[in-house]
């Protein structure tokens, strides 16, 4: 399944062929098709599995974590423009990568994208709402609007890092991003 998401996430779904998916994981076109049916089912395992342990793991792995939520923000932020795994740090995110390269509407791969942005944008929100509750955030300001804002800004930030803008560009825009809510 990592050897398909990766190559989906580089290569975008509509670019990655039944071919570069048997050399991808090797093994031949008639067992890709005995043992995920087609390109586009095993393309929704992906997008599945992404949102498993990708996109869960990362809000696991760095929200919620320290005693200041929007510290852990820009973090969250900060190691998604600028990953310590160099062969990653410019493929974006494969749910914004997907939502814009075909159009998807009222199908199963509109609906996992929708469900791996809900969780990110769930997570900012709980963030922004324990940032309330220590008096780091104004408890006037609506944490769900607050929580679209991020959501519309990392995934901006991510598009900006596939189109290969500096590090330095893009750290100048996460503490903007964050400093927005200080």
């Amino acid at each position: 399944m990592r050897k398909a998401l990766y190559l989906f996430w580089q290569e975008g779904y509509s670019q990655t062929s039944i071919r570069d998916l048997e050399r991808s994981l090797e093994i031949s076109a008639p067992s890709i098709y005995n043992t995920f049916g087609n390109k586009e089912k095993l393309f929704l395992m992906v997008l599945e599995y992404y949102n498993q342990n990708i996109v869960n793991t990362r809000v696991v792995e760095f929200l919620g974590r320290s005693s200041d939520p929007l510290a852990d923000l820009e973090i969250f932020f900060l190691t998604a423009v600028d990953p310590d795994d160099p062969e990653k740090q410019r493929w974006g995110c494969l749910l914004t990568n997907t939502a814009t390269e075909l159009p998807w509407a009222g199908t199963e791969i509109t609906r996992l994208i929708k469900t791996g942005l809900d969780l990110i944008k769930r997570a900012f929100s709980d963030e922004l709402l324990r940032a309330q509750e220590k008096g780091l955030l104004n408890t006037n300001r609506d944490v769900l609007l607050g929580a679209s804002e991020l959501l519309i800004s990392y995934e901006g930030l991510l598009v900006m890092a596939r189109l290969g803008y500096s590090s330095s560009t893009l750290k100048l825009y996460v503490n903007n991003i964050i400093n927005h809510y200080r």
